[in-house]
C-alpha cells in the first residue's frame, strides 16, 4: 500500500497525431521504468506509491513529453493520505477486470 496515487494525461497541443502519440510514448516508457505500479487506460495513466517520490516522477513525465513537443497540456488527479494509506489500482478495478 502507498500513501499516494497519481493519475496523469499528458497532451501535447498543436500539432499532429503522429507527435502526439510518440510523446505519449515516451511518457508512458518514463512512467514503467520510474513508477513501481502502473496501470495504463486509454485516456490517462495511473501509478501509485509515496508522494514525494510520485511528485519527482509527474515533473519527469512533463520534462520527457517537453523533450518532444514545446506545448504541452497536463492533466493529474492525485489522491493522498499524509497519515495512512490510500486505496491501491487493484483493490479499486480488479473485482471489475475480466
Amino acid at each position: 500500500m502507498s500513501n499516494c496515487s497519481l493519475a496523469i494525461q499528458i497532451l501535447p497541443q498543436q500539432t499532429d497525431q503522429a507527435t502526439v502519440l510518440n510523446t505519449v510514448d515516451k511518457v508512458i516508457d518514463y512512467l514503467r521504468v520510474n513508477a513501481k505500479s502502473i496501470e495504463l487506460s486509454a485516456f490517462e495513466t495511473t501509478i501509485e506509491g509515496e508522494f514525494d517520490e510520485l511528485m519527482a516522477i509527474l515533473k519527469g513525465a512533463i520534462e520527457v513529453a517537453g523533450s518532444h513537443h514545446h506545448k504541452i497540456f497536463t492533466n493529474v488527479k492525485i489522491s493522498y493520505d499524509a497519515e495512512g494509506q490510500v486505496l491501491g489500482i487493484d483493490e479499486k478495478v480488479s473485482k471489475h477486470r475480466q
